[in-house]
This record gives structure tokens, C-alpha cells and sequence, in this order.
């Protein structure tokens, strides 16, 4: 059975850099734990996302979180981190969110 077999999974793309100069690797983990191995028994794999999700003290990671990490570091630009992006609607959303979040910080600064 493929949910006893599996230990670990690590998925990643790369991806360019915001300087257009070489890439950065964007990433997956998945740890197989007991709730990953009973969402896969039961074909309900459409819920191992929000187990990722959930687990990131595990180590787990969504290709979304580690592509809003490079975008939020300005290793890549927006329009990648779109383009790969699994969720698109709820990565703009964290984008937006996060630019939004810097101009609050940028007003709120005394010169």
C-alpha cells in the first residue's frame, strides 16, 4: 500500500530570480504521518493540502508558503510567484495583504 510505503515526499521548481540572473528552488514537503496515511487510504488526498498546512512545526511546507517566502524577500517577482502559484486567488491575496502591511509601515515611520 502506497500510504505505508511513502515516508516523505519533496517536490520543487525553480524559478527566476527577481535580477533575472540565475533561479531559486520553490519546494514541497510532505511528511507522511498517520493523517497523511489515512487521507491517501481513504482517496481523500484532496485534503492533504491543509494537512501541510497545519504541520509546518513538522517541517512541512506548501509550494504556495515557499513561493510567498521568496516573493515576500524579494527574490522573485510578483508575476512569478503568480504564475506558479497553485492557489491564485489566495496567493494575491497574501500579496496584496503583504504590500499592504508595508506602506502601514512605511506611513507610520518619523522622519
Amino acid at each position: 500500500m502506497l500510504s505505508v510505503a511513502l515516508v516523505m515526499i519533496l517536490s520543487q521548481t525553480l524559478v527566476p530570480r527577481a535580477t533575472g540572473k540565475g533561479r531559486y528552488a520553490a519546494y514541497e514537503i510532505l511528511k507522511v504521518t498517520a493523517a497523511v496515511a489515512n487521507l491517501i487510504r481513504a482517496k481523500q488526498t484532496n485534503r492533504i493540502t491543509s494537512v501541510i498546512q497545519t504541520s509546518a512545526k513538522l517541517g512541512m511546507i506548501t509550494l504556495d508558503d515557499s513561493l510567498f517566502q521568496l516573493f515576500r524577500d524579494g527574490k522573485i517577482t510578483g508575476e512569478i510567484c503568480l504564475e506558479r502559484a497553485q492557489d491564485r486567488p489566495e496567493m494575491q491575496k497574501k500579496m496584496l495583504m503583504t504590500v499592504g502591511d508595508e506602506e502601514e509601515e512605511e506611513g507610520s515611520r518619523e522622519y
